[in-house]
C-alpha cells in the first residue's frame, strides 16, 4: 500500500479560540492559533508525483476559494472516476481546473513503475553507503533506517527496493514504523524498516 500525504497548517476558528478563552480565563491564548491539517491518498499504485501534484492542486483550489466542490467531492470524483492507466504508452489525464495531471504505467516487459526521484537517495547517501545496503538488501540482511525526516525514510526505502529489480524484497517493509509497533525491530527474519 503507498501514500502520499500534503500536510499543511490551518487557522482555528475564533469561535473555538473565544470559548478555550473563556473556559481558561487564566491561560494567556493568542489570537491567531494554526493546526496541522493533512490529506492523504492511499493506493496500491506508487504513483507519488501524480498523487501529489493532485494534493497540492486540490489545496491551492481551495485556498484560493475559487472552487466550486468541497474537497470531499474532488477527492471522491478522483477516486471514484479516474481510471487506473493500462500498461504501455497510454496515459489517463486527470484535469482539475486549469492545471493536466498524467498518470501512467510501464509496458509490461520493461522496467517496474518508480515514480520517486532517484537523486534523492544519493542526495541522503553516499555512494558507497548505498552500495553497502544494496549489499544488505540482496543478501536479505535486517535494514533499520533512521532520519529526522520522515519523508526522507519513505523515499530511500522505495528507492533501495527499486534497485533490488529483478528481484522483489518479500520480506517485512515498512518505510516509516509506529512507534506502537516498534516491537518488530526485534523481528528474527529480514526486514527493511524506516
Amino acid at each position: 500500500m503507498y501514500s502520499v500525504v500534503y500536510t499543511f497548517w490551518e487557522k482555528l476558528d475564533q469561535t473555538i479560540i473565544s470559548d478555550i478563552s473563556l473556559k481558561h480565563p487564566k491561560m494567556n491564548i493568542p489570537k491567531d492559533i494554526y493546526f496541522p491539517t493533512s490529506i492523504c491518498i492511499m493506493s496500491h499504485w506508487p504513483l507519488y508525483s501524480g498523487f501529489s501534484r493532485f494534493l497540492v492542486q486540490l489545496y491551492r483550489n481551495t485556498v484560493r476559494c475559487e472552487s466550486i466542490a468541497p474537497i470531499e467531492r474532488w477527492v471522491q470524483n478522483f477516486v471514484k472516476e479516474v481510471p487506473l492507466p493500462p500498461p504501455g504508452k497510454i496515459a489517463v489525464v486527470y484535469k482539475m481546473e486549469e492545471t493536466a495531471i498524467y498518470f501512467s504505467r510501464p509496458t509490461l516487459n520493461s522496467l517496474p513503475l518508480f515514480d520517486v526521484p532517484m537523486e534523492l537517495l544519493f542526495k541522503a547517501l553516499d555512494v558507497n553507503n548505498v552500495i553497502r545496503i544494496w549489499a544488505a538488501a540482496i543478501l536479505e540482511y535486517k535494514l533499520l533506517f533512521y532520519s529526522k525526516h520522515a519523508a526522507l525514510l519513505s523515499i530511500v526505502c522505495e528507492c533501495i527496493t527499486s534497485l533490488l529489480y529483478p528481484f522483489h524484497w518479500h520480506h517485512i517493509y515498512s518505510p516509516i514504523l509506529p512507534m506502537p509497533m516498534v516491537q518488530y525491530v526485534h523481528c528474527p527474519c529480514p526486514y527493511l524498516i524506516g
